[in-house]
């Protein structure tokens, strides 16, 4: 594969056959390479940064040469779609009776499927789940998959807000804040993943894509689904926005990345 100088965000990751991308593609995962080794890491020395090298069903570090989570062992990344449309959600399904927002839905998949909706999680299990396992299941009632309100919690790990009734990802995320002192705090976790059209222009609050949700989102009151066609609407454009803005900044990088040798 010669991709050295060609980047389409929108690039389907169809060259894995049936099998899931986010462990599969050897494109997704070249992409994953050459976007985030060599970017500078906000919480080290002038210098360090990741090294991303393909290692079983992810990406291993191979530039900074030290252990995480109490493992000996380099840090282990593994790739996540997480910008749900919940199109075969049995709790959505009420909504989804609408067919023109049912339409609308099955439009925003593939945008969503571009890179600029694709991020990277410690893929080691510590307590029992990987990060993305927590998100995705245990939390799911909470969090719905949604990576703004995954941002929200991170958000809040920095603040140094673990408890589980203001932080539903708290204790899963202060087992991996080894991971997260790479980047200093909360704008430098922003700045090196691309998320800035997801927070506010301070860097200080998410800018949740169902707008209703800010200032201050209440995981304990508020369900992270859309309850009405509007907001589904709602999310779906702003989702699809960020995407697409997420992909400019991507493209803004890739040529000055230094990989040069495909996966």
């Amino acid at each position: 594969m010669n991709e050295e100088h060609i980047f389409d965000p929108t690039q389907a990751w169809d060259d894995c056959g049936d099998d899931d991308p986010d462990s599969h593609s050897p494109r997704l995962r070249y992409y994953h390479q050459r976007l985030w080794s060599h970017r500078p890491l906000a919480g080290l020395g002038e210098g360090q940064s990741l090294v991303l090298e393909p290692w079983d069903n992810g990406l291993i570090d191979t530039g900074l040469g030290i252990t995480f989570f109490g493992f000996d062992e380099c840090l282990y990344l593994t790739s996540d779609r997480p910008m749900p449309t919940w199109w075969r959600s049995p709790e959505t399904a009420a909504i989804r009776e609408d067919s023109a927002l049912m339409e609308r839905i099955l439009a925003a998949n593939p945008v969503l499927d571009n890179i600029g909706g694709i991020i990277l999680w410690p893929g080691i299990r510590i307590g029992g789940q990987t990060l993305n396992q927590a998100k995705e299941t245990s939390q799911k009632a909470k969090i719905g998959d949604r990576l703004d309100l995954t941002l929200e919690c991170i958000r809040l790990a920095y603040a140094r807000l673990f408890d589980h009734r203001v932080n539903p990802l708290g204790p899963t995320l202060h087992r991996y804040r080894a991971l997260f002192t790479l980047f200093g705090d909360f704008t430098g976790y922003v700045e090196f993943w691309l998320l800035q059209d997801l927070v506010t222009d301070d860097r200080q609050r998410v800018r949740f894509l169902i707008e209703g949700d800010i200032p201050d989102y209440d995981f304990t009151s508020r369900s992270p689904l859309p309850t009405t066609v509007e907001e589904y609407d709602e999310y779906l454009r702003n989702a699809q926005d960020f995407v697409r803005k997420r992909n400019e900044r991507m493209a803004a990088i890739w040529t000055g990345s230094k990989l040069t040798n495909p996966a």
